[in-house]
């Protein structure tokens, strides 16, 4: 049985994972990420939306309102991988308890706010 510190440690590292790859428009995990020139990541489709959406050449990126356009973008191939990654810590975690998460693509914050951290505190105590 784990020591709850090292629950703790292990919850506040899962949760602040989970957050940093979030898309900062939908608040899901980040599918298809994209770069901006201004370093900022978001889901391909989010931020290609939010382009059209302008109906100019480039739109205020949303987090510091630099100019962005969709040449600017580029694929962030990398950030997919940790993203992916990410996932299969979860199944893993959902296959050792045998207990589902209710965070899923899909799902995500916007419903839920809290059910993922809640999720991981949950799963992690019983350790």
């Amino acid at each position: 049985m784990a020591s709850t510190s090292g629950i703790q440690k292990i919850h506040k590292t899962l949760t602040q994972m989970q957050k940093n790859l979030e898309c900062s428009i939908c608040l899901e995990l980040l599918q298809d990420p994209v770069l901006t020139k201004c370093e900022h990541h978001f889901c391909n489709f989010c931020i290609l939306a939010l382009l059209q959406s302008k109906r100019r050449p480039s739109a205020p990126c949303p987090l510091c309102k630099e100019p962005i356009t969709k040449r600017s973008l580029t694929t962030h191939s990398t950030l997919k991988s940790i993203v992916t990654a990410f996932q299969s810590v979860v199944a893993a975690i959902e296959s050792d308890t045998g207990q589902k998460c209710e965070y899923s693509q899909g799902v995500g914050r916007r419903n839920n706010m809290h059910t993922f951290e809640q999720y991981l505190w949950m799963v992690l105590k019983h350790y």
